[in-house]
């Protein structure tokens, strides 16, 4: 913008020229060609206000032709100082505006125009040498404005361009994060809810035979579930909202009652490594909870050569009546495991219970980034 600034100012310096050319220029002398080379000069001058889409770049090239070679010869006839700023603002502006194919052959042409004109017109070589030399030279500070528009131009596309990528990678993380929290709740809720749902299921079908008795624990253990269902979705939103996880502490608080029990070992582990053994041990005990009632979990995370390791195991406990399993919790372990570059095993143990064993990987330097 600073260049094309410039380059504005350049063309009002012609036009000033171009005034101070009228008032100082003998019109009476060497006519019609004074005048002809004078209008010449003033229509180049002002076609340089129209706009580039009105005006091809071949036609302008010539125009500045035509030009450099008018105001060459004007100022070789009669050479004064607004002639002058007319030859070299001309030559400026076309290093500036046009590519260096074209700028420099103008610079020539205007030099050389210049130069022989007034060898012709008897002027000293040193002096019609000079001026045509200086010049040509004068093309370089129109050339290094435009490397310089061209510079601003690609980084101001490139910050453009870094900053639609650093948005669509934003809005990417935004929905990749979406989906984190609502796979967290589902793996929260979804059980609790499904449970409580077929208990209520039970009751139901206990009253219409009679047994008032075995619906009534059975809307108790509904009651339970979802109690116990908003506590643990307390806990993930609380997870959500915290920067990184407490896993010792997190995974303490599991343990509910004298049958349950949680040990930690000092284990590295990324952020999303973290999340992802907190909810394969959440499910897990609710499994436990939901599918053996009273029996004793105990659960342990530990450090393996190539990582860590947690396992959650539950001995054989009371089958909880007209509970069945849907498979979504295996599904979601395992999805979570995958996730993070681990592996989970899960099934019947040789005690008749059941064990869920999550392996994790060392953090690598681009875990540990994440």
């Amino acid at each position: 913008m600073l260049d094309g600034y410039r380059m504005r100012i350049a063309i009002m310096i012609a036009l000033a020229g171009v005034a101070a050319s009228a008032v100082t220029v003998d019109f009476h002398r060497d006519p019609p060609w004074t005048i002809v080379l004078f209008a010449v000069v003033v229509i180049a001058t002002l076609v340089r206000f129209v706009p580039d889409d009105r005006l091809g770049l071949t036609a302008r090239v010539a125009i500045e032709a035509v030009a450099a070679l008018a105001v060459g010869i004007l100022f070789g006839i009669q050479p004064n100082a607004a002639v002058g700023v007319l030859l070299y603002v001309g030559t400026v502006y076309a290093g500036g505006e046009f590519p260096v194919r074209a700028s420099i052959p103008l610079a020539l042409l205007a030099g050389a125009s210049v130069t022989t004109t007034s060898l012709i017109a008897g002027q000293s070589d040193f002096n019609a040498y000079w001026i045509g030399v200086s010049v040509i030279v004068t093309v370089w500070a129109g050339i290094a404005g435009r490397a310089r528009r061209e510079r601003t131009r690609a980084l101001e596309q490139l910050v453009e361009q870094t900053r639609r990528t650093a948005e669509s990678e934003a809005r990417s993380g935004a929905l990749a994060e979406r989906a984190r929290i609502a796979r967290d709740l589902h793996d929260v809720l979804a059980h609790t809810l499904s449970g409580a749902g077929m208990q209520l299921e039970l009751a139901d079908a206990l009253l219409e035979a009679g047994r008032p008795d075995d619906a009534r624990a059975a809307v108790q253990r509904a009651r339970g579930a979802i109690a116990d269902g908003v506590t643990e979705a307390r806990g993930a939103v609380h997870a959500l909202r915290e920067d990184t996880v407490d896993l010792p502490a997190t995974l303490a608080a599991l343990a509910d009652g004298p049958e349950e029990s949680v040990e930690t070992e000092p284990v590295e582990l990324t952020d999303p490594q973290a999340r992802a053994v907190l909810r394969v041990a959440q499910e897990a005990f609710t499994n436990a909870r939901r599918y053996a009632p009273g029996a004793p979990v105990r659960a342990r995370l530990s450090r393996i050569p190539d990582g860590a390791e947690l396992t959650v195991v539950n001995d054989t406990g009371r089958p909880a009546d007209g509970v069945r399993g849907s498979g979504m919790g295996l599904i979601g372990m395992r999805e979570r495991a995958a996730e993070i570059g681990g592996t989970l095993q899960a099934g019947p143990n040789h005690d008749g219970g059941w064990t869920v064993r999550l392996t994790v990987p060392l953090p690598t330097a681009a875990t540990k980034e994440l």
